[in-house]
């Protein structure tokens, strides 16, 4: 994993180590968060969204439309490869754990 991207994911690597009393995530886990963010940043679909007048017309949506479209599309894959760490209930994102 090459690059700014990569070299920010590295960083976040070690932030989450410090946070969890310097233990670092299992080289299983930080592979395979490796691997999908490699695939994620070639097939990125945020860049739907990148320029100034894709942004002016997010804003202009309702919230609800708006977190549709980063849960059910944009991030969809990722919440479902992690699921087991985003498991929660929440009214406001209309999620039942």
């Amino acid at each position: 994993m090459r690059g700014e991207k990569g070299q920010r994911l590295t960083r976040w690597f070690a932030l989450l180590s410090h946070f969890n009393e310097g233990k670092p995530l299992k080289k299983e886990m930080i592979r395979e968060i490796e691997d999908f963010f490699e695939h994620f940043w070639q097939h990125d679909k945020r860049q739907a969204l990148c320029s100034k007048e894709e942004k002016r017309i997010l804003k202009q949506l309702p919230a609800s439309v708006t977190r549709k479209i980063y849960i059910e599309y944009l991030y969809q894959d990722f919440l479902y490869t992690f699921r087991v760490y985003f498991r929660m209930s929440s009214p406001l994102l209309g999620l039942q754990a």
